[in-house]
């Protein structure tokens, strides 16, 4: 999946997502490449990426090394 950092953002976004900051700088790379630079996935654009990313991770037994990490609040609506 190819997505848009911002360089000096910290999350990654598709393209045309409209919470993505600064604009003016962007750069294009696999989602794979923004998460090993540091960026975390968008959780309004990509929410389904992290619905998938979580259930890799259950099946991977690694869920409970991300409990505590900032990202989609699970008690919402």
């Amino acid at each position: 999946m190819i997505v848009v950092v911002a360089e000096s953002g910290k999350t990654f976004h598709v393209a045309g997502c409209p919470f993505i900051h600064e604009k003016s700088n962007l750069r294009t790379i696999s989602a794979r490449e923004a998460e090993k630079e540091g960026y975390v996935p968008c959780v309004r654009c990509l929410k389904k990426y992290l619905d998938a990313d979580a259930i890799a991770q259950f099946e991977d037994g690694t869920l409970d090394d991300v409990a505590g990490s900032e990202g989609p609040d699970q008690n919402s609506e």
